[in-house]
């Protein structure tokens, strides 16, 4: 960071001060000593004689350590980045838009992303019934997991409103309007269910509320499959209404106004309710 006078620098992390760069290397070495050195990049922003603060670099571009000092090191777009932040002794971790309390948490998070965006949807669970398909493709294709679970899910939730709102459409209903309040409501019981075992135990659909899970980087198609299953659905002719049946009337019962998506993810599995009234 540049001070007032000429050709006088000094470098700050946080409230530390440090008159060269290579102190400050040595104390970000060994404060972060878990990580490896190889993987640690600076982004320096600069504050000019009037006091304007800017970032040294554009876009991917970083500072990595070389020896006492860095150079720039461009990231290629298909590398996943965790960026440390610093409040006073506090240090939190960000990995595609979402917060971590540890840097194993946020480094687990990244492995998950780059295995995930090797998975590719084979057509057994995407091309049965062409119309729901045709709706799907407009609405997801190219957004895989990275892409919908980033900032604690927001595509997820925001994809899957528009999805139900299409297929009610297709089926001359009024659409559905977002509501965070039942979001919250949502996201308990999604909490809650995805600590239940067996996991066959999460799929409950009631009035005002429908459960399901699948595995995490499919989350984007459990509403299909629910709205397909019925369209392949035969009645056995039975009095009692299957499951298959009341999640085609929850998703299209034109009484609804608003709903709510909550969303917990554990282990392999994605946990995924909607809460309407």
């Amino acid at each position: 960071m540049k001070t007032g006078r000429k050709n006088n620098v000094i470098f700050f992390y946080g409230q530390k001060a440090f008159t060269t760069k290579s102190e400050m290397i040595t104390y970000l070495t060994r404060k972060f000593n878990y990580i490896p050195k190889t993987h640690l990049l600076l982004d320096l922003i600069d504050k000019d004689p009037q006091g304007v603060w800017k970032r040294r670099n554009k876009h991917n571009h970083f500072e990595k350590i070389s020896g006492m000092s860095t150079e720039v090191h461009r990231c290629s777009t298909n590398v996943t980045l965790i960026y440390v932040y610093s409040y006073n002794r506090n240090v939190s971790y960000e990995c595609n838009g979402n917060g971590f309390s540890s840097y194993s948490l946020a480094y687990e998070n990244a492995k998950k992303l780059e295995l995930y965006d090797k998975f590719i949807i084979p057509p057994s669970l995407l091309e049965w019934y062409a119309r729901s398909t045709s709706i799907w493709k407009h609405i997801w294709m190219g957004c895989n997991y990275r892409c919908f679970s980033a900032r604690n899910y927001e595509g997820l939730r925001y994809r899957t409103l528009k999805e139900i709102n299409s297929y009610r459409k297709l089926n001359f209903k009024k659409g559905l309007k977002y509501n965070y309040y039942l979001e919250s409501d949502a996201d308990t019981f999604a909490k809650k269910i995805s600590r239940t075992n067996p996991t066959s135990l999460c799929d409950t659909v009631s009035p005002y509320l429908m459960s399901g899970h699948i595995s995490a980087p499919w989350g984007h198609l459990l509403v299909k499959r629910w709205y397909d299953e019925y369209k392949k659905y035969r009645p056995t002719g039975s009095k009692t209404v299957s499951k298959v049946t009341q999640h085609y009337q929850v998703l299209m019962n034109s009484q609804y106004r608003k709903v709510g998506v909550g969303i917990r993810e554990k282990g392999n599995y994605i946990y995924i309710v909607l809460k309407f009234v």
